[in-house]
């Protein structure tokens, strides 16, 4: 797995009514501050973000599948990270949901497998700032990112 991305498997706690799943939690290790949640729909076979990979210079990103199913790419593209230059592949879905947290300098995007939407929560660090983003988008075909779709 690469340098300072965390990967925890969620667990459903069923009752007599349902279930619940703690998506995060300010106690675990994966946690680093509040600034923004937002869930994402993707159509099955689509990509996100729209138009190319993506990536924080100051964001840590939070990540569950609650519905669907979803591979996550990740791209270390920090120098200096003894994982540099590596790729991670984790797929989750609503049945298998898994909290991924993506630091800043990660590059990263999502694809919906199967056949039906895929809803993704994004729980951020930092709030979107629409005057100045902290993101750099990259196209998917910029071949900067040694990855094939």
């Amino acid at each position: 797995m690469i340098k300072d991305v965390c990967v925890r498997p969620l667990e459903y706690l069923p009752d007599e009514w349902g279930y619940v799943i703690e998506l995060l939690r300010e106690d675990w290790d994966e946690y680093v501050r509040f600034g923004q949640a937002y869930a994402t729909g993707i159509f099955p076979g689509e990509r996100r973000p729209i138009g190319g990979w993506h990536v924080h210079k100051r964001q840590t990103d939070l990540v569950v599948c609650t519905s669907g199913q979803v591979k996550t790419v990740l791209y270390d593209r920090r120098e200096g990270s003894p994982t540099y230059g590596q790729i991670a592949e984790v797929v989750s879905s609503g049945m298998r949901p898994l909290l991924v947290r993506i630091p800043p300098g990660v590059v990263h995007a999502f694809k919906a497998l199967g056949i039906s939407p895929a809803m993704m929560l994004n729980f951020t660090s930092e709030a979107f700032n629409w005057k100045e983003p902290d993101e750099e988008k990259i196209p998917f075909d910029s071949g900067e990112i040694p990855y094939r779709w």
